[in-house]
């Protein structure tokens, strides 16, 4: 046992050394598409955290699949989707998978960048972020791990009740993914069965846009850009309806990552 305690300590400060010599430490997970063990068919009964109840919030009915805006919405599907440049694949393979994951590793990211005490002024007294003027020196957000906290809490209790309100839609409106409906459709992830209207991939994305930009200003257009690549992702993995047309998402959205970072509660 000691000498397999002793390998392992070895092991360790072996990998730390390697790992340190690196020019960019990796921050990212590497995983395939991978299908959840359930669907969670019930997930629009759950009991939400700041909602009432899934059904606060309206959606309306979406196009039939038989209507010529259904069809229409495939066939820029399909051209969205074809032809795809390197990066966009490589934007397919980075968010297709699980964009939670995906967010929660940009989360993690800002929260480590701004995790930076204030320095000292000229005189030895120490400034405080200002949240009314961000680029103001010292930059705001301190994001020391009370704060960093809250921020994973906001983020975390909206995704939670966005995705409730998406699920019970889901399910109420039954509108099968776009490979469901159009057999010369494929797509990147793995197929189920779960409904594709509304899109939790754009729910996830919309909620973690709005939250972040919210607990992090100064890096909106950093943001803004990602969630922009995860939209389209959506579109070029073909695996559910285009991003854009995906109901009322921002509705949702803005009703549930509407909040004060400044007061520290939700609006």
């Amino acid at each position: 046992m000691k000498k397999i305690f002793s390998f392992g300590i070895v092991a360790l400060v072996v990998l730390t050394v390697f790992q340190a010599c690196e020019k960019d430490l990796p921050t990212n997970l590497e995983f395939s598409p991978y299908n959840f063990e359930s669907l969670d068919e019930d997930g629009g009964t759950w009991k939400p955290v700041l909602l009432d109840s899934a059904t606060v919030i309206g959606i309306p009915a979406p196009e039939d699949v038989s209507s010529a805006a259904y069809q229409a919405e495939l066939a820029d599907l399909k051209a969205a989707s074809s032809n795809l440049t390197s990066e966009q694949e490589k934007a397919v393979a980075h968010w297709a998978g699980d964009g939670l994951v995906r967010w929660n590793e940009v989360a993690r990211e800002l929260a480590a960048k701004y995790n930076l005490p204030p320095p000292p002024k000229p005189d030895g007294t120490y400034g405080a972020p200002d949240p009314t003027n961000p680029s103001s020196i010292p930059n705001f957000p301190f994001a020391h791990p009370p704060y960093a906290c809250r921020m994973f809490a906001y983020w975390s209790i909206a995704q939670f009740d966005a995705l409730i309100a998406a699920w019970h839609y889901k399910y109420e409106y039954n509108r099968p993914a776009a490979y469901k409906t159009d057999a010369s459709i494929s797509t990147y992830l793995p197929q189920n069965d779960l409904p594709g209207y509304p899109a939790d991939g754009a729910v996830v994305a919309a909620v973690s846009k709005r939250i972040l930009s919210a607990m992090f200003p100064l890096e909106k257009a950093y943001i803004e850009e990602l969630a922009t690549e995860h939209l389209n992702s959506l579109q070029w993995a073909v695996s559910a309806q285009r991003a854009t047309s995906y109901g009322a998402t921002p509705s949702v959205v803005v009703s549930l990552a509407s909040f004060s970072p400044v007061q520290g509660r939700m609006a």
